[in-house]
């Protein structure tokens, strides 16, 4: 599976955005100050690597300038978005949009993603003489990054072990006099030895607790063996799309070297720039990046 076809799973399950986080985070109060503060209620906004739409979601009501959201993955955003703002598939690098048709660009957590000279390129090619730009970006070795390495690690280690196999063949002998749910936990117990996770882990309890439900629905007969199979296949079809998409995070987080380059590159063009470490309770998060021109 590509990284398109991962990150199009994502957004298609319903995910709001690739980054949950609390509405007093720095990350908010960065979106919040150098953009949604800043905007006034005729300028048009480009969002890059849009998902499904978490950054135009948040611009005040009385704002009426035009609103495009680009992805180059499959996305799904509610239906009040999509009635409010544009939405397109297409590649930050290659841009449809006619030269100075924005007042802004903005992303969040997307921009990373994309070839940076040709999404450079393009940005530069579509903002007016005046314009604003707002980045939101994984930093290398934040504390983003380290959860996500440790969600990455856990999922890898479940996929090569017997889970799923196991799973598939409880669902197959629930039926055995022998097979008794002590049996069932003891096996399971077993599978906590070998995939050497800790019984705190998220992902595994999530994914047990779902095999042990099947295999009470099947012996009460609310589902057959062939649904549950389904099921079962799903989930590996999920852990996988997963360790996609946190491998792909993981290879495009900023340097500070990164950082300053993409700066450079924005003063280069008659830019100011801003440039915040954002953390919190001494943990670094992300780096945001903030833009303007006079014209």
């Amino acid at each position: 599976m590509n990284s398109h076809l991962s990150w199009s799973h994502y957004w298609r399950g319903g995910a709001g955005e690739s980054l949950q986080a609390h509405p007093a985070s720095p990350l908010y109060g960065f979106v919040s100050e150098y953009f949604l503060n800043r905007i006034k209620s005729q300028e048009s906004v480009l969002d890059i690597a849009t998902g499904n739409g978490a950054l135009l979601r948040r611009l005040p009501a009385e704002h009426d300038g035009l609103c495009a959201g680009v992805d180059y993955s499959d996305i799904s955003p509610q239906l009040e978005l999509r009635n409010r703002h544009n939405f397109a598939r297409m590649d930050g690098s290659s841009l449809g949009f006619t030269d100075n048709s924005f007042d802004w660009v903005v992303s969040q957590f997307g921009f990373e993603y994309v070839a940076r000279e040709p999404a450079l390129a393009e940005l530069f090619r579509v903002l007016r003489n005046q314009a604003q730009v707002l980045l939101l970006c994984h930093r290398e070795g934040s504390y983003l990054c380290v959860h996500s390495k440790q969600q990455l690690l856990e999922a890898q280690l479940i996929m090569a072990s017997p889970l799923f196999l196991l799973a598939r063949q409880w669902l197959t002998c629930f039926h055995c006099e022998q097979f008794e749910r002590c049996e069932l936990k003891l096996c399971m117990d077993s599978l906590f030895a070998q995939i050497r996770l800790p019984k705190e882990s998220s992902l595994l309890l999530a994914l047990l607790h779902g095999v042990m439900q099947w295999v009470r629905d099947v012996q009460s007969g609310r589902y057959s063996e062939r649904q549950a199979q389904q099921i079962i296949h799903q989930w590996v079809l999920e852990v996988e799309t997963n360790i996609e998409r946190l491998e792909h995070q993981l290879n495009v987080a900023l340097s500070a070297k990164d950082q300053k380059h993409l700066s450079a590159e924005f003063r280069r063009e008659g830019f100011k720039a801003k440039t915040v470490a954002l953390g919190e309770k001494g943990r670094s998060l992300a780096w945001g990046m903030y833009f303007s021109r006079q014209g």
